[in-house]
């Protein structure tokens, strides 16, 4: 309560004189849709379109949010959108979208895309959310968190969501180098440049790249292992270390644009593995990734727009286990993937009509090494989708997704959604979704056959189908109310069994409810929310991972116009149960951030805080399920020309 006064408090001292009395329903209106929040992941159309008319429940964060709250991992923001909340260990930070995040999934049922371009790969289904995925937030124009099964556009793993970055496109030539430098031994240097030739030049060519060293990261460790067992938890070990990186370029001209991007990271574990016989020292992983895609817009105009792309991805896992304390020199877990194909997409207008659909064929070539396992298969796919707009009252939208493979056969997932504008200030919808994850290389290689045998077996693919409605009522100037309710039943999903095999288990229902409320000010912001879940399997038993509640809320505003701004995010759980359903405490997070964007001639400061309560949720027994980061704080400076 304290912060939602002083976020009020903020929204009116941030006010200019004179404006605190409310104007006319047309100013109202003017204020809030005039820059309405844009979508472009919730359909496979070229236009991006009003959050308040997509086909799903959706959450947009925005390249001057991202500025202002000095984030630097994808988690840092989804910590603070509805219905998610961020668990693991700071090894693999989990996303609990929907409030699922089930400790060693891997976020295997979310799917990321940076610009359309998938990024989860086919090994085991991973994606990473925290330092596995390093990214320079500055390339950013927006994030979108689609909550919701939505494999009706882009078929396996958008089983609970799906997270579409957006990079902006440079205006002329720009440049930006950027220091960042914190506790936890924590240090990062990023440099970006853009050649925006706006028809100048033939060539348009953005580059970024950043660097990630960070030492002394807090461990998820057994007790038995653990050299900070007898203080009750988790602490820092300043033999556990972080390396990361990535590189992105994009190059077009006229209607050809080439992107290719690429992710390291090499993480070193705690040194409470030096005197375990299991790992003969200390172990450390790698996840590499690096993908390259060009799109051609072969039709630009008129009712009908037709655009191609080709797209080719490698990823590679490594998990050395060294000997005598020499990293490289034992045995460890590799894994190895490549895949690429084509796509084509289509788009008629046709008066109130618009009509889109895709075909796709792809080839993927997955090898685990570790076991000598190895998938090598064709895949083809296609979607359809048809939006009625009926008049200014809303619009109906209908679709369907269709794939066949080898190893799983067909796929299918519809989609239904009725949107309404009743009223100029208010948006309700009814939406239905299914979604399917198939199981990937590494649980087949993980489950059990029927002879007993480990090697590829048995596991059918995991399906949930979604009944939701949204309403957005703007109420009074200039607050809007939000809320959502869902209800998912899943099936089939995969597990790992008493002697950790994977296996399908029976179904999951996965009930909740949403309410917040943004008010927005030219200055300043807030926004309040909370969702209540329950979440149980078929006998009724709760499930790991997954919270009774959570509750976020978000104060921004300028301190000193244009000159400092200022945030506060906070992020509370309920009660989460761990992998025997007992539950440890909640934890409370508490972000926050002073942004000076132009100290002088394009120098830009900004001092963070992350996780400043010191959160974290006990143990118990003897593992620590939810270890989360202790307090980050940091300062970050960045040269603008």
């Amino acid at each position: 309560m304290l912060l939602v006064a002083l976020g009020i408090q903020a929204l009116i001292l941030a006010a200019p004189p004179g404006t605190q009395e409310a104007p006319d329903e047309e100013s109202e209106l003017e204020l809030l849709f005039t820059h309405p929040e844009v979508v472009s992941g919730a359909t496979k159309s070229q236009a991006p379109e009003d959050l308040r008319d997509a086909p799903a429940v959706v959450t947009v964060l925005t390249a001057e949010d991202l500025a202002h709250w000095g984030v630097r991992t994808l988690s840092d923001v989804l910590n603070v959108v509805p219905e998610c909340y961020i668990g693991g260990d700071d090894s693999y930070l989990l996303a609990g979208l929907r409030g699922f995040a089930q400790d060693g999934s891997f976020n295997d049922r979310i799917l990321v895309l940076l610009d359309g371009h998938v990024l989860d790969e086919p090994f085991g289904a991973y994606v990473g959310v925290g330092s596995d995925l390093p990214l320079d937030f500055s390339m950013i124009e927006r994030i979108e968190v689609i909550s919701g099964p939505v494999s009706a556009l882009y078929g396996s793993n958008a089983f609970f969501g799906a997270i579409n970055i957006v990079t902006r496109h440079a205006r002329g030539k720009t440049g930006r180098v950027f220091g960042d430098w914190g506790n936890v031994g924590f240090y990062r240097g990023t440099a970006s440049w853009g050649n925006g030739s706006n028809g100048a030049e033939p060539w348009h060519v953005e580059t970024y790249a950043t660097a990630n060293s960070i030492d002394g990261e807090l461990e998820q460790t057994n007790d038995a292992l653990s050299t900070y067992s007898n203080r009750g938890k988790a602490g820092y070990d300043e033999h556990a270390w972080d390396r990361n990186a990535s590189a992105f370029v994009r190059a077009s001209t006229g209607d050809l644009t080439v992107t290719g991007a690429a992710f390291s990271r090499r993480k070193g574990y705690s040194s409470a593995y030096d005197n375990d016989p299991t790992t003969n020292g200390r172990p450390w992983d790698q996840d590499s990734h690096a993908l390259l895609q060009a799109e051609y817009a072969v039709l630009t105009s008129g009712p009908v727009r037709v655009r191609t792309r080709l797209y080719g991805d490698l990823y590679a896992f490594d998990q050395f286990l060294p000997t005598d304390g020499l990293p490289g020199s034992g045995e460890g877990f590799h894994a190895r993937a490549a895949w690429g194909g084509a796509e084509a997409v289509a788009e008629w207008n046709a008066g109130p009509s618009n009509l889109v659909a895709s075909l796709e064929a792809a080839h993927y070539d997955v090898a685990l090494h570790t076991f000598d396992e190895r998938q090598n298969y064709a895949l083809e796919r296609g979607t359809l989708q048809e939006r009625v707009r009926l008049g200014s009252w809303g619009s109906v939208v209908g679709g369907a997704y269709v794939e066949r493979s080898d190893p799983f056969g067909f796929g299918f997932a519809p989609r239904l959604a009725f949107i309404a504008h009743p009223f100029a200030s208010t948006t309700l919808k009814a939406l239905y979704g299914n979604g399917f994850r198939h199981p990937s290389l590494y649980e087949l290689a993980n489950a059990e056959d029927v002879a007993g045998i480990y090697s590829i077996g048995h596991l059918h693919s995991e399906q949930v189908n979604s009944f939701e409605v949204e309403a957005r009522q703007q109420v009074a100037w200039p607050v809007e109310v939000f809320a959502d309710a869902f209800r998912m039943r899943a099936t089939r999903l995969i597990v790992t069994d008493s002697a950790a095999n994977y296996t399908n288990a029976g179904a999951v229902d996965d009930d909740g409810a949403t309410l917040g409320v943004k008010v927005h000010l030219t200055h300043a912001q807030l926004r309040v929310d909370g969702t209540v879940f329950r979440m149980r399997d078929q006998d009724g038993n709760r499930i790991q991972g997954a919270p009774d509640w959570i509750a976020h809320a978000v104060a921004q505003g300028e301190l000193v116009p244009a000159r400092l701004y200022g945030t506060a995010r906070v992020l509370v759980t309920g009660p989460i149960p761990d992998i025997d359903l007992q539950d440890l405490k909640p934890y409370v997070w508490l972000d926050a951030s002073l942004d000076a964007p132009a100290v002088w001639k394009g120098l830009g400061l900004t001092l963070t805080g992350f996780n400043l309560f010191d959160a974290h949720v006990s143990q118990v027994k003897d593992v620590h399920a939810y270890d989360m980061p202790h307090r980050r704080v940091g300062l970050q400076a960045h040269w603008d020309w």
